[in-house]
């Protein structure tokens, strides 16, 4: 499965939003999700837009996702966050909650 993520703020604390497309190896979409942040800066927006995308494919039971995104800090604070510190509010079923599951998540920018 192919995730692909986005936020974006209006400013650089203003008002803010995320989007987040499921495609499958097709690139044909599965869902999609969207919200609304309120006056957020934009990291936290590109943050929260691959937290909610993850937050789907695990809804979706899926153990196979690459996460694209256009914002390389974003993708770098998830990696390191998952890597160091696993008790913060990643969606972690997806990273191992679950033992008996293997689940793989690759992280990708998307200029």
């Amino acid at each position: 499965m192919i995730l692909h993520t986005d936020g974006s703020s209006i400013g650089n604390t203003g008002p803010s939003g995320f989007g987040a497309v499921l495609r499958n190896h097709e690139g044909v979409w599965i869902e999609g999700i969207s919200g609304n942040l309120g006056n957020a800066d934009n990291s936290l927006a590109e943050v929260v837009a691959i937290l909610e995308g993850l937050n789907l494919a695990v809804a979706r039971r899926f153990t196979t996702l690459t996460c694209y995104s256009d914002s390389q800090e974003a993708l770098r604070l998830i990696q390191r966050a998952s890597v160091v510190n696993q008790k913060i509010p990643l969606p972690i079923s997806w990273l191992g909650e679950e033992p008996r599951k293997k689940r793989s998540l690759r992280l990708g920018l998307f200029p």
